[in-house]
């Protein structure tokens, strides 16, 4: 059938043997750093590992955007949004304000808003 020479069989094996371990991690749900994805010190939206609660709280009116992207569903776009509307519009005088920017609607302000403050 197929005529592969010992270089191509020992290839192929070899590749065969990466799809394994790898799948033994997923299936195991390991992360490289040895902890598992489910472990309590990752989060419940990304393997981000969760910071000291108390100072993963971003203040929304004074944070950079480096910042506001920490927040777990807040991308570069939307903390662009976040902060072209602070420039037009003055600081956010409720949490529920936010929801003014385009991309966050009830269910990612419900995500966020344990993570936000004024």
């Amino acid at each position: 059938m197929f005529c592969l020479t010992y270089r191509e069989r020992k290839v192929l094996i070899f590749i065969g043997i990466l799809i394994f371990i790898g799948s033994l991690l997923k299936f195991f749900n390991v992360n490289l750093d040895g902890k598992t994805l489910s472990s309590p010190e990752y989060s419940e939206y990304s393997n981000k590992p969760i910071d000291n609660p108390i100072s993963s709280i971003v203040n929304i009116n004074t944070a950079s955007r480096e910042k506001l992207t920490d927040i777990i569903g807040i991308g570069d776009v939307i903390a662009e949004r976040i902060i072209e509307y602070r420039l037009k519009n003055g600081l956010f005088q409720n949490l529920n304000d936010i929801k003014k920017i385009k991309g966050i609607g009830n269910k990612k302000f419900e995500i966020i808003k344990n993570k936000i403050t004024l």
